[in-house]
């Protein structure tokens, strides 16, 4: 994965700039509002809760929110990858899931690039005439 140097982000124009700065902040924005928030996560975290205590969390109604509830339908899968996350309070392990899952998407943007040659970030080739 290719990171910005200060070399980097001074080359780019004031669009360039402007653009990943909204980017970085859109994103920011982002995890703070769903970390906050309640949705899919929540239910994956519960239901992974009642698989920790011996519970069968499929044909249950679990509680997302106040009057707001729902059925878990996915993979036993997800419920397994979250079982740690069950121990953290639930907003320390919301925002650790979200800044993961931040962190995926940039690795699959370096990975597209690679495997189908697409060109999604900026970067330049070194002095040595390496090449991205």
């Amino acid at each position: 994965m290719r990171y910005f140097s200060l070399a980097s982000i001074q080359s780019l124009t004031t669009k360039q700039k402007i653009g990943y700065v909204l980017l970085v902040a859109f994103i920011l924005f982002y995890v703070i509002k769903e970390c906050l928030g309640h949705g899919d996560f929540t239910l994956f975290l519960k239901a992974s809760e009642l698989i920790r205590l011996g519970d069968n969390p499929y044909g249950k109604w679990i509680q997302i929110q106040g009057e707001n509830y729902s059925r878990y339908f996915y993979s036993p899968l997800w419920s397994i990858l979250l079982w740690p996350f069950t121990y953290l309070p639930f907003v320390v392990g919301r925002l650790f899931w979200l800044c993961m899952n931040v962190w995926f998407t940039f690795s699959n943007l370096d990975t597209l690039e690679k495997v189908c040659g697409f060109k999604i970030t900026h970067s330049k080739p070194s002095k040595l005439g390496d090449h991205p």
